[in-house]
């Protein structure tokens, strides 16, 4: 059975992949502005979508870099 993330879990989640999804950002275009701006922006579709997403289904990491890559 899965669940719906939480705001805790969320939060949990930014603190942890943060660094992540910002360094791939990084090294793909090597600006950190735009590193920066992508990397808001795949966090921001990550909580807009936060209902649709169910613990369980794939790790953070991977659904972060997934939205991310989406948005390229």
């Amino acid at each position: 059975m899965t669940t719906t993330r939480t705001d805790a879990d969320w939060n949990a989640v930014y603190q942890r992949e943060l660094p992540r999804i910002y360094n791939y950002f990084r090294y793909r275009f090597g600006d950190n502005a735009v590193a920066e701006d992508l990397t808001a922006a795949t966090f921001e579709k990550a909580w807009r979508a936060r209902e649709k997403y169910r613990v369980g289904d794939c790790g953070d990491a991977q659904e972060l870099h997934h939205r991310g890559r989406q948005g390229l």
